[in-house]
């Protein structure tokens, strides 16, 4: 008995040695801070992901800083072009950006991360910190394809590669003054773009010199619609036409089943007869106001816009009876609609590339993501949350047109291919172009900045 008893007390004090001495060999890892810019994202919007992704890695410090947009772009690049880097580890961009930042400024997603995991384990009757480092696999093209909604794929994969990660999404959809549809005698919204015709025509109220006394709808001009390039891309995108093809802009060529069908400028010169005194569905103009403060005001039946534009519509509005609606459809049977969101990368300067791109797989996990959906008022890009928004009856809308959403590569220039689609939506309101000319000119210049 005594030999056995001796022989128990050698093997727990063995064990505590070899506990001791196994938890020093694991060198505790160097204090890392990851900096984070966004444009449209509070710091409370990563609050919850960033405190969860801390307790599992302690030695990683998230910082988010907020910035302007008007700013946004040469920040980035200032900040990066500095020595040492002043730039961000982790920062947001458009979704249309993405291939034009991939070569310089991003480093894509590795095959694997390696990362420290802190664990509070129980020795004997104290409690001690485990580290321990472990290689995990990043997420593969099958998962996005499998995992993600279709736009996503289109976005965020070159080459072979994933260079971003969304964590939410925002659609166009159609938000409408209920009291003004009710003195047209209008029970529901427009479903299509025939019907929505017909309705605006009975809610606008235009008198002898054509001055707009009650408006249908924004629709029409550029500079007083913030959506304007949006609202025209999906119109074309719901007619049939091919943004591009390749390397090359092909919105104003004609359709591959008929080629006597130019389905862009029919979808530019719907949008542009609104602005069009001479059309029976004229109801806006460059004089009016911005379209959102119009709608806020009770003065405008139907404004498109995003679903985080509601918080300012209710913050404008007092006691505005409003409802929002899905996006009118060419061909409901068909339904395409517009995605306008932003991702999140890592930069090509970086000195903590595991650390960052495991925290951008952290939050964008589907039981990670959801305090940051419903902070920032976006639609899931996982199909997994979507399939519990779409039983929600106040996400059901948005989470059914994320599903059929679309996009488009703006090309190096996305900015400039904003403004080249303004332009030439007030060459044909201003008559100094027709619909092709205008059409044809925007092509021009986009495809000049395309693929430089």
């Amino acid at each position: 008995m005594i030999v056995i008893m001796l022989g128990v007390i050698v093997l727990i004090i063995g064990g505590v040695i070899f506990i001791i001495i196994g938890s020093g060999t694991t060198p505790e890892p160097k204090p890392v801070t990851l900096t984070i810019w966004g444009v449209w994202d509070e710091t409370s919007d990563f609050e919850s992901v960033i405190d969860a992704y801390r307790k599992a890695h302690p030695y990683v410090t998230i910082n988010y800083s907020k910035k302007r947009y008007e700013e946004y772009e040469n920040l980035l690049i200032s900040g990066w072009a500095d020595e040492p880097s002043t730039g961000p580890d982790i920062y947001a961009i458009p979704n249309s950006w993405v291939n034009k930042y991939k070569e310089r400024y991003i480093t894509p997603l590795p095959e694997s991360t390696k990362v420290a995991f802190y664990r509070i384990k129980k020795v004997l009757f104290k409690k001690e910190t485990e580290i321990k480092y472990i290689t995990e696999p990043s997420l593969t093209i099958n998962d996005i394809s499998r995992d993600f909604i279709d736009v996503v794929y289109n976005d965020v994969i070159f080459d072979g590669q994933i260079y971003a990660l969304p964590l939410g999404i925002n659609t166009l959809v159609m938000f409408y003054n209920k009291d003004l549809l009710n003195i047209a005698h209008l029970a529901q919204p427009p479903r299509t773009w025939n019907e929505f015709a017909n309705v605006v025509s009975k809610i606008a109220i235009v008198d002898e010199q054509n001055n707009i006394l009650r408006a249908g709808a924004a629709l029409g001009t550029y500079d007083n619609i913030s959506q304007a390039s949006d609202i025209v891309t999906l119109l074309m995108l719901q007619n049939g036409t091919s943004m591009v093809t390749g390397d090359s802009v092909t919105f104003d060529q004609p359709s591959a089943y008929d080629v006597s069908y130019f389905p862009g400028e029919q979808a530019l010169r719907f949008y542009t007869d609104f602005a069009l005194p001479e059309k029976a569905v004229y109801t806006w103009n460059e004089q009016m106001p911005k379209a959102l403060d119009f709608f806020a005001e009770g003065k405008l039946a139907f404004f498109f816009g995003y679903q985080y534009q509601e918080s300012d519509i209710q913050s404008k509005s007092r006691g505005l009876n409003y409802a929002i609606a899905s996006m009118p459809q060419v061909n409901p049977e068909n339904e395409i609609n517009y995605a306008n969101y932003w991702v999140y990368t890592v930069a090509k300067k970086t000195k903590n590339i595991d650390e960052a791109w495991d925290f951008l797989q952290y939050a964008a996990e589907a039981k990670r993501v959801k305090p940051y959906l419903e902070s920032s008022q976006q639609t899931s890009v996982l199909r997994s949350i979507l399939n519990e928004q779409l039983a929600d009856p106040d996400q059901s809308l948005f989470a059914q047109q994320a599903l059929t959403a679309q996009s488009w590569y703006h090309g190096n220039k996305p900015a400039e291919a904003e403004k080249h689609f303004g332009e030439m939506i007030q060459n044909v309101v201003n008559n100094t172009m027709d619909i092709k000319q205008a059409i044809t000119m925007a092509v021009k210049k986009i495809q000049a900045g395309y693929s430089l």
